[in-house]
Parts: C-alpha cells; sequence; structure tokens
C-alpha cells in the first residue's frame, strides 16, 4: 500500500492533523463468465488493498461471500435456466467508498441435455 502523508500550513495555534491519502485498488479474474443452463457456480478471484462488497443485479444469480477486505475469492452461483432464452446478468465489486467499480458479466444459457419424450412405432408390437 502506497500511503502520501501531508501537514497543513495553517496559522492555527494547535497545528493540524495530518492528511492520509491511500492509493486503492480493486481488481478481478474476469469480466466475462458464461455458464450452462443448469445449476452451476464458479469462482473468481479479487485482488485488492481495502475493503469490498458484492451485489448482482438479478436475482437469479447468488454471490458468496457479499463482502470482504483485501485478496479473496467469491462464488457466483446460478439456478436452472427455465426461462427458454439466454439470460444475462451483471455482478458488481465495489471497494467500500464506492470509487472502485468492477463489473462480472454473467450469462447463462439454456439447458441443452433437456429430456423430449418421442415415440418410436416399431418399439411396439401390433
Amino acid at each position: 500500500m502506497v500511503a502520501f502523508v501531508a501537514c497543513g500550513g495553517g496559522d492555527d495555534a494547535g497545528g493540524s492533523d495530518p492528511v492520509i491519502v491511500t492509493n486503492e485498488h480493486l481488481s478481478i479474474s474476469s469480466s466475462s463468465i458464461q455458464l450452462p443452463g443448469v445449476e452451476n457456480e464458479t469462482e473468481l478471484t479479487i485482488t485488492a488493498n481495502c475493503n469490498w462488497s458484492v451485489r448482482s443485479d438479478v436475482d437469479w444469480i447468488s454471490v458468496d461471500p457479499s463482502s470482504g477486505n483485501g485478496n479473496g475469492m467469491i462464488t457466483i452461483s446460478v439456478g436452472m435456466n427455465s426461462t427458454g432464452s439466454d439470460r444475462t446478468g451483471t455482478v458488481f465489486v465495489r471497494n467500500e467508498k464506492q470509487t472502485l467499480e468492477k463489473k462480472v458479466r454473467v450469462t447463462q444459457g439454456t439447458p441443452t441435455s433437456a429430456l423430449i419424450p418421442t415415440i418410436n412405432d416399431n418399439e411396439f408390437p401390433e
């Protein structure tokens, strides 16, 4: 962490307190993930030197943990996609001061292994 300290040069008799400016950083291992249409989860790495929080803009994406401090891992989970089409949501990772933000675009496809019953006329004797 880099810190800069500056002292005030005011004319008050007691002097002034130092001002500390920190250089916070926040990054995430991927800005876009694609998941299959079935229940699934993936982990992402957060690299930071600050407190952070995570939230999703849609209810079908859950994130655990929802906050942390410094480097860490988050798990992004989705349930079965029964909408009939691909869906997209965003996970936001922000520092505590809300001055840094990283976005992860989450795209979930449709289930490809759906069972479709078929009847083969040759299977049944007449």
